[in-house]
């Protein structure tokens, strides 16, 4: 799976190194889905942070805290995938391979979440951790896409 995300990654990039230079509509819409993902990418981090109070006792707070969380980046992604309509056909495909690669990492979180309503006290742990991973997955996702619109948009 994360070889093709690779490789189709790196065959929209080579596509788009020979691209003529963006419009000042572009880099507007750069900046809109630059800070519509720093929203996305600070939730992120606040909620990585609180994972480590939650114990077995709290498995229901935990689960609403994700599932929320997981709308939120979502809504986010949606409102990114939007903005993209205003670019050049250049940077539609990269940015859109990059949104694409965002949903998947959500749907691979949405999937983990999943798992915690079946935790046991034994499990918790394991559980929590795997679920903090793919978060922090999601998290990488969303700073490497970022870090793309503000360097090529």
């Amino acid at each position: 799976m994360i070889s093709k995300y690779i490789t189709s990654v790196l065959i929209v990039t080579a596509f788009a190194v020979g691209c003529s230079p963006t419009s000042d509509k572009e880099k507007e819409t750069a900046q809109t889905v630059t800070k519509q993902i720093d929203k996305v990418e600070d939730a992120v981090t606040e909620v990585a942070i609180d994972l480590k109070a939650y114990t077995f006792e709290k498995k229901a707070d935990f689960m609403t805290t994700m599932n929320k969380q997981q709308a939120e980046l979502e809504k986010q992604i949606g409102e990114i995938s939007k903005q993209i309509g205003n670019s050049s056909d250049t940077v539609k495909i990269v940015a859109m391979a990059k949104v694409n690669a965002l949903r998947e990492h959500s749907a691979q979180l949405s999937k983990q979440i999943g798992e915690i309503a079946g935790a046991t006290p034994t499990t918790w742990d394991g559980i929590k951790t795997e679920t903090q991973n793919a978060y922090l997955t999601v998290k990488d996702a969303v700073s490497e896409s970022r870090q793309w619109f503000e360097e090529k948009v």
